[in-house]
Parts: structure tokens; sequence; C-alpha cells
């Protein structure tokens, strides 16, 4: 049943960027021509990962250059003005947290007892997910 607790995440193929699931009606993305499938690569330069890293590279900002690769290959340049806090209207492809490959010593997994359950020892990145 959770599976994904015990399977890292980095086992998994990962393409550059965030996909877009899904474009809202009358909202700024449907105005910039975003649609599902569209992969949005970078904003004002900076690698997107995921979702996660959207929002935290559009948050506050109101000039935005976005790279966005179509589902044919075309890559496009989108410069982007919005009020502030102005929703973009995007829904994107879900979250797979991704497996930590620090070797931190003061990690907590480290110090489970050796027959605590495995999920404890997944070692994710949840110090990110805790900015949603």
């Amino acid at each position: 049943m959770y599976e994904f607790a015990v399977t890292p995440a980095i086992t998994q193929l990962r393409r550059p960027g965030v996909l877009i699931s899904e474009v809202s009606p009358r909202s700024l993305a449907e105005e910039l021509e975003l649609a599902p499938n569209d992969r949005i690569v970078r904003v004002n330069g900076r690698v997107v990962r995921d979702y996660l890293d959207f929002r935290f590279q559009t948050a506050g900002e109101t000039d935005l250059l976005l790279q966005v690769k179509k589902p044919n290959g075309e890559t496009w340049e989108i410069e982007v003005e919005r009020e502030e806090g102005e929703d973009f209207g995007l829904m994107f492809e879900q979250i797979v947290p991704r497996q930590c490959a620090n070797e931190c010593l003061f990690c907590f997994c480290k110090g489970n007892p050796a027959d605590a359950r495995p999920s404890l020892f997944v070692r994710d990145e949840d110090i990110r997910l805790s900015f949603l």
C-alpha cells in the first residue's frame, strides 16, 4: 500500500522541467498560449526541476522569462509581466519525492534502530516538500 515510501525515487527517469497537466480557462497561462504537455524548463535562466522549483522561482516575481519545451520539440521563450501574486492558472504533474544523495552525519535516518520500519530509512527531500 505504501510502496512509494520504500521505493527510492532516484531510480525513476527524470526529464528536465515540469510538465503542465492542465491550463485553466481565461487564465494568464492560456493568454501565454501554454497548454497541457508543455514543459517549463527554466524561469529567468534558472533550471526548473519540478513544481516546487517553479513555485519558488516565480514567487513574488512580476517580470519573468520562461523557457518552455512544446511537445513537438520546439523551445519557446516567453516574457511574462504579471501582477504581484497573480496566479498562472496551471496544474502540474504529480511530484515524486527524490531520494537524498547526501551523507550528512546528522541525518536522522541513520539514527533509527535497525528493526525500525523500512519507510523510516528512506532519505527523501522532506525539506523541499515542506515548502508547500
